[in-house]
């Protein structure tokens, strides 16, 4: 289930290109920031892509799970991204790294800016799309930035925050990755339960979803909306931004398809 907000109604919309209004758009270089739920975003849309016969490179400027596919690259080799591309219409590049995830799995890390900037021109050169996973959260559904956060490479042409539903009701502690950091912004507790309103204020804010943006679009997506209790959240938070000077230009939410009984 994808929806969009618009003038006070969510709306379904077909696929993850349409919902980020990519459609008929130029190469472009998306950056994804916040909570947990960027890989999935990603892959999500790099499929759409895919499907579409445009061709798609998915990276990241900090760590990201590695995939044990034909396709993932773990060396700066332009060659070989391009004969990748070739065979597949997609790549999955990185360098190699000695960290895993929660649960055992190994991860990649960032590529050297110059040869992220070799695969910008490819890219745009075919028309394609770039994808990076630019902040981490330990796969937990809110973020608060810390001063060198989030890694924004400046070839981004938009940016994509992330936020799960699954915070609301419960303590920063368990849900905020940097929680410290996000008590502190809103003035809260890291005991306290995190709010619809709180979800607005880190949306909005130049220390939260806004840091490092500057005149980049950006795109905020609320997901986890598996249940009539959390789209009625991500309506409320919709709502309450609307009425705000600074705010994302785009507003999603994603979730299991309860929106068919409608």
């Amino acid at each position: 289930m994808i929806l969009q907000y618009n003038l006070g109604n969510l709306q379904k919309v077909n696929n993850y290109r349409e919902a980020f209004q990519l459609v008929g758009m130029p190469s472009q270089v998306v950056s994804f920031v916040g909570g947990g739920g960027k890989t999935t975003t990603i892959r999500r849309l790099a499929k759409t892509y895919w499907e579409e016969g445009i061709p798609v490179v998915v990276t990241t400027t900090t760590h990201m799970r590695y995939e044990d596919v034909p396709y993932m690259l773990l060396e700066e080799s332009i060659e070989k991204l391009i004969e990748l591309l070739d065979v597949y219409g997609k790549c999955v590049v990185g360098n190699a790294t000695d960290r895993k995830t929660a649960d055992g799995t190994s991860k990649f890390c960032s590529t050297s800016e110059s040869f992220f900037e070799e695969i910008c021109q490819e890219m745009e050169r075919r028309g394609g799309i770039v994808l990076i996973e630019a902040d981490g959260a330990k796969e937990l559904p809110c973020k608060v930035p810390e001063e060198w956060e989030p890694v924004i490479p400046k070839q981004t042409t938009q940016v994509v925050a992330v936020y799960g539903l699954d915070a609301i009701g419960k303590t920063f502690a368990e849900t905020c990755f940097r929680a410290e950091l996000a008590a502190e912004l809103l003035h809260k507790k890291i005991e306290d339960k995190v709010t619809t309103d709180d979800i607005v204020c880190l949306a909005v804010s130049e220390l939260g979803s806004r840091k490092s943006v500057g005149n980049k679009k950006l795109h905020l997506l609320l997901n986890k909306a598996d249940s009539d209790e959390r789209i009625a959240y991500a309506l409320q938070i919709c709502k309450k931004i609307d009425t705000m000077s600074e705010k994302p230009e785009n507003i999603l939410i994603t979730g299991y398809d309860l929106y068919e009984s409608r």
